[in-house]
C-alpha cells in the first residue's frame, strides 16, 4: 500500500474527513489532500506528527511492516482491543466516568465466586 493510500485508510478509520483532520493538526487542507492523491510526498516532520496522532509507526505509514505499533506488540492488544482505546481517548471525562462505571459493574458480574 503506498503512502497516500495508507493515509486515507488511517483517516477513514478513524471517521474523519480531510477537513476535520488538518483542523485537528493544525495543517493546510490542500497540502493534507495533495499527501492523500499522491501529489506531494509527506515529509519527515509530517510523518511523526500523523504517526503520533495515529498512534501507528512510521514504518506501518510507510507500508515496510503490518504491525500498527511497536508499542503494542509489546502489551499484546488486539485489533479491538485498540480500537476501543482509542475510542475511549476521544471521548470527554464525563463520558470516561459512566464507561469506567460499567466496566468496574461488568467486573464485578464476572468475578468468581
Amino acid at each position: 500500500m503506498c503512502i497516500n493510500e495508507m493515509l486515507i485508510k488511517l483517516r477513514e478509520d478513524a471517521t474523519l474527513s480531510k477537513k476535520e483532520l488538518t483542523e485537528k493538526l493544525n495543517i493546510k487542507y490542500t497540502t493534507y489532500a495533495n499527501y492523500e492523491a499522491g501529489i506531494r510526498e509527506p515529509n519527515s516532520d509530517f510523518l511523526i506528527k500523523i504517526s503520533k496522532f495515529y498512534d501507528v509507526s512510521i514504518d506501518y505509514i510507510l507500508g515496510l511492516t503490518n504491525i500498527k505499533s511497536y508499542s503494542n506488540q509489546n502489551l499484546n492488544i488486539k485489533e479491538e482491543e485498540l480500537t476501543m482505546i482509542k475510542k475511549y481517548k476521544k471521548l470527554d471525562n464525563h463520558s470516561k466516568l459512566i464507561i469506567n462505571s460499567i466496566i468496574d459493574l461488568e467486573l464485578q458480574r464476572n468475578k468468581p465466586h
